[in-house]
């Protein structure tokens, strides 16, 4: 992945898994990194996925939360 955290955009990617991803635990999920957002933040996944030079995927889901009723 190479990131260079002297440089802001790839400071903030780093901060923001810390705070908003996960990694996949089990075979077949090792190193697999998981972040979960509102669909109306789609466009910062899509500035992440241009920084790193692995495989990635952004995938949709609808669901009810507490606090809201189909949640995108």
């Amino acid at each position: 992945m190479g990131l260079d955290l002297t440089r802001p955009d790839h400071a903030y990617l780093f901060g923001f898994v810390q705070m908003d991803g996960h990694l996949g635990k089990g075979p077949g999920n090792k190193g697999r990194l998981q972040v979960e957002l509102s669909s109306r933040d789609e466009y910062i996944l899509r500035r992440f996925k241009s920084l790193v030079s692995v495989a990635s995927s952004i995938h949709r889901r609808t669901r009810d939360t507490n606090f809201k009723a189909n949640y995108h």
